[in-house]
């Protein structure tokens, strides 16, 4: 018999606690007639709450710096840095060295990896040289295209065919007019 079941859906039937129990269920089970709760296998522990300051200390600065020269954005840096997302928004609006730190941290990181790849292009990797091309000059390699026309194309020609296509579109119509004149008359 499950909970809610016994004595006309009022609470849960003796059998259907002692049930829970013996499973060891995690499940909390009203009995509306004796008012009292049973918890089963259900234990509640105590969570220390301590809100934290938030101040621009060394470490906490070092530890962005860190997580930004890696790359790392938004919510992972916070988290890398070892604050929650919100506690690092915050700290960035109450004491600008915080964005500071996050913005050398991305340009040391940057430049890193720009002293690898010119290192490494340097040395004759072609792979390298083409990404310092592509991405730090903004070099894209040409493309050929190759058209080939069979049919060349006349510009008066063209205007011949389109002005005859106007004096036979205005043949077709002018006795179309002259019939509705001849009617209305």
């Amino acid at each position: 018999m499950a909970a809610g079941e016994g004595r006309g859906g009022q609470g849960p039937s003796a059998a259907a606690v002692a049930e829970a129990r013996g499973h060891n269920q995690n499940f909390f089970i009203f009995d509306q007639h004796t008012a009292k709760c049973y918890f089963p296998a259900m234990t509640f522990h105590s969570l220390p709450y301590e809100p934290r300051k938030l101040e621009a200390t060394e470490a906490r600065l070092e530890a962005i710096y860190n997580a930004a020269r890696m790359g790392l954005k938004g919510d992972t840096l916070a988290l890398a840095a070892g604050m929650l997302p919100q506690e690092y928004r915050q700290l960035v609006q109450m004491d600008p060295i915080a964005q500071y730190a996050e913005q050398k941290g991305r340009a040391d990181g940057e430049m890193a990896m720009a002293s690898t790849l010119h290192a490494a292009a340097e040395a004759g990797d072609a792979t390298a040289a083409l990404n310092v091309l592509r991405y730090a000059h903004k070099w894209t390699a040409p493309q050929s295209i190759e058209v080939t026309v069979e049919q060349k194309i006349s510009i008066t020609a063209a205007l011949e065919q389109a002005q005859q296509r106007v004096l036979e579109l205005t043949a077709i119509e002018e006795p179309a007019d002259a019939v509705a004149h001849i009617q209305r008359g």
